[in-house]
C-alpha cells in the first residue's frame, strides 16, 4: 500500500522542480538576449562580468519537413541525398497486431522506460 505522505512528498518534488525549471528557462533567455545582444550567428558569444565569463551558445536546429521531402526526393542528387538520415519507426498499434513469431521482431529492440506518474486530486 502506498502512503498519503509517499505522494505527498513527490507532488511537493515535482511541482518544486517545475518552477525552478521554469524560473532556469527565463533565466537563462534573458542572459542569453544579454550576451548574444541580437546576434543571429549560431556561434559562442562571451561576456566578462565581475566574478567570470559568462558564455552564450547560440544554435540552431534543423529537421526535415516529410511532406516536402517526399515530393522531391527523386530530383535530389547524391550528395544531397547523403545529408539526410531517415531513422525507421516503429508503428506500435500496429506492431502489436503482429504475430509473436514474426520476423520483424528480430529486429526490434524493446527496453523499459521511465515510469510515468500522474496525480489526479479529488475534486
Amino acid at each position: 500500500m502506498i502512503n498519503k505522505l509517499s505522494v505527498d512528498k513527490w507532488l511537493k518534488a515535482k511541482d518544486e522542480l517545475d518552477v525552478a525549471k521554469l524560473k532556469e528557462m527565463t533565466l537563462r533567455k534573458a542572459l542569453a538576449a544579454s550576451v548574444i545582444n541580437n546576434e543571429v550567428t549560431p556561434k559562442a558569444y562571451h561576456v566578462e562580468v565581475a566574478h567570470g565569463r559568462l558564455t552564450a551558445t547560440l544554435k540552431h536546429n534543423f529537421k526535415i519537413d516529410m511532406g516536402v521531402y517526399t515530393k522531391i526526393e527523386h530530383k535530389l542528387k547524391s550528395n544531397e541525398l547523403d545529408c539526410i538520415k531517415l531513422d525507421p519507426k516503429l508503428k506500435l498499434k500496429e506492431f502489436n497486431l503482429l504475430d509473436k513469431k514474426s520476423l520483424l521482431r528480430k529486429a526490434v529492440i524493446e527496453t523499459p522506460a521511465m515510469p510515468t506518474l500522474t496525480f489526479k486530486p479529488k475534486e
